[in-house]
């Protein structure tokens, strides 16, 4: 192979991995998030969502995002929503699907936060009882001078 030869190979290679890797890289959105608990209790026989406030600290551009999960937990709010740039407080609800209502449980739940910046992928945690394991209903004495 003589050397002109060598130098089209070593163009098209570099070429091939311009346009393959450039498409698929994404940047990743630069934010931090503290997540506190109102509620992260699913009862599978009910259709109650885990409930979250996040605390959002977004340290780069105002940008329009959205929340999802691809595990089998739809997020509401729906759609997307503004998130300024600085601090911002959100009700966010998780609704898990049937089949993890099914299996009771702890689980971490992967969701993503994806805007025109780039995309940011965290983590929630999430119970899954049974409605049998909320109420303990029993029998006991009571006595006339009880409270």
């Amino acid at each position: 192979m003589n050397m002109k030869n060598r130098l089209m190979l070593w163009i098209y290679c570099f070429f091939l991995v311009l346009v393959f890797y450039f498409p698929f890289s994404s940047a990743v959105l630069d934010l931090e998030i503290e997540k506190i608990d109102k509620g992260a209790l699913v009862i599978s026989e009910l259709e109650n969502p885990a409930v979250y406030e996040f605390v959002i600290n977004n340290k780069g551009a105002d940008d329009n995002v959205e929340i999802f999960s691809l595990v089998g937990v739809s997020f509401s709010p729906k759609g997307t929503f503004d998130l300024p740039s600085g601090i911002t407080r959100i009700e966010i609800k998780a609704y898990p699907n049937e089949d993890i209502k099914k299996r009771e449980g702890d689980y971490s739940i992967e969701y993503q936060i994806k805007g025109q910046q780039g995309i940011f992928k965290d983590k929630m945690p999430l119970k899954v009882i049974s409605l049998d394991d909320v109420f303990i209903v029993g029998a006991r004495n009571i006595h006339p001078n009880d409270n």
